[in-house]
């Protein structure tokens, strides 16, 4: 899960990524009272809906919109792009998903990104934490890869790419069209690769070996800069005269 800010005038983007393993108490949602567990119970639940009160609850952010991508849908982004890069500082050989891969660069089709997005027990620490991290790292490349083709200031390109995975979106009714989707692509065409940056809810052990808890302070900053459309981290001051 993905919470993601644009900015009003465009100028930059900042995903966070929630934990799925995240303890927090959920909002009453779809005939359940308020419960504690961990975030992603929420989806199981109620869908969408009630991890998007379950987010709003939890961070004062209001949800605009929303989109849920299944794996065909992602296979399919990938794919249009004629792949996305990755570098590798060790080889991958996951047996569950059947990826195999030597330590270096790789320009990963849908069905091998989707793998190495979903691997866990046989890459970095084998948690679910070092799994977000590298799933950062690809949405990354896949921003300087559609950067890097004029994918969202070039209508041909772009309706391809978004027509590839309309098909496997789940959206709110304010994004339920391909129109609707290109133009806010459109609106977003100035945006570099440096303009949009991800980052991990800050958080600490809860102490059981599993799950995580916020770090309430510092995640309540990110969530202050959503609300008042600020930039994240706060840019540097310099004071006048110097």
């Amino acid at each position: 899960t993905i919470l993601l800010h644009i900015a009003g005038d465009r100028s930059r983007a900042l995903g966070v990524s929630i934990p799925r393993d995240s303890w927090v108490t959920r909002p009453a949602c779809d005939g359940q009272g308020t419960a504690t567990g961990r975030f992603n119970e929420a989806f199981a639940v109620g869908g969408p809906a009630c991890t998007i009160r379950a987010v709003e609850k939890l961070t004062g952010v209001r949800v605009d919109h929303f989109v849920v991508v299944d794996f065909k849908g992602f296979k399919a982004v990938v794919d249009s792009l004629g792949g996305v890069p990755i570098c590798l500082e060790e080889p991958v050989d996951d047996e569950k998903s059947g990826l195999k891969l030597s330590a270096g660069t790789h320009v990963l089709d849908g069905d091998q990104a989707l793998a190495f997005a979903r691997a866990r027990k046989t890459l970095g620490d084998g948690s679910d934490l070092s799994r977000i991290d590298r799933q950062q790292e690809f949405l990354s490349s896949v921003i300087r890869t559609a950067t890097s083709k004029n994918v969202l200031t070039d209508l041909p390109t772009l309706y391809g790419v978004l027509d590839a995975a309309t098909s496997s979106l789940t959206t709110d009714p304010g994004l339920g069209s391909l129109d609707n989707l290109q133009d806010l692509a459109l609106s977003m065409g100035d945006l570099r690769p440096a303009d949009v940056a991800f980052v991990t809810v800050p958080w600490k052990a809860r102490g059981d070996g599993v799950n995580i808890v916020w770090n309430e302070e510092k995640a309540d900053e990110i969530w202050t800069s959503m609300r008042k459309d600020s930039a994240w981290p706060p840019r540097a001051s310099v004071p006048a005269g110097e």
